[in-house]
């Protein structure tokens, strides 16, 4: 069961991660109004993920999911820059 509950933690890590890159690579990026539509759903899956019971009990709590939100937001940034 631990097996289990790690990977769950670690996709749900990726995926926050990955997120969070893809909206700040589109905030720098905004001139395109898809983009917009983009950063909306992006900003509110990453919103609801912040405070929903499940994946915060799989990350251990909000400050982790903040601190995975911050890293993909720095990728994000980086990709965009290179």
């Amino acid at each position: 069961m631990r097996i289990k509950g790690f990977f769950k933690s670690l996709l749900f890590a990726i995926f926050l991660t990955s997120l969070s890159a893809s909206l700040a690579e589109n905030l720098l990026n905004i001139h395109k109004r898809s983009n917009i539509v983009w950063i909306s759903i992006t900003a509110f899956v990453l919103l609801w993920s912040f405070f929903d019971r499940e994946i915060r009990e799989s990350l251990g709590n909000r400050l982790n999911i903040a601190l995975l939100a911050l890293l993909g937001f720095l990728m994000g940034i980086i990709y965009f820059l290179l």
